[in-house]
């Protein structure tokens, strides 16, 4: 990042800032490159994979069509499972 980038002050709760720090430090990274290497793998997920909600509703279709073809499945291996009659 270049000096003339614009700059941003920031209130974070005092616990929040030592969770940055010290990734910051394991990562070998300033605290600065570190909340910015966050940001954009955030935002770049978003721009891929759009929003945490809409990828959990996608994937909660999938785990329904998924359970009803394996119901189907079974049905189809065990029919006597199914003769309640």
């Amino acid at each position: 990042m270049a000096r003339e980038d614009p700059q941003l002050k920031l209130r974070l709760p005092e616990e929040l800032k030592n969770r940055i720090a010290s990734a910051a430090k394991k990562s070998g990274r300033s605290m600065n490159a570190e909340i910015v290497s966050r940001l954009e793998t955030s935002i770049g997920f978003e721009d891929e994979y759009g929003t945490l909600e809409e990828v959990m509703q996608e994937t909660w279709k999938d785990i329904e069509e998924l359970k009803a073809k394996v119901s189907e499945h079974d049905q189809h291996l065990f029919p006597n499972r199914y003769d309640w009659d």
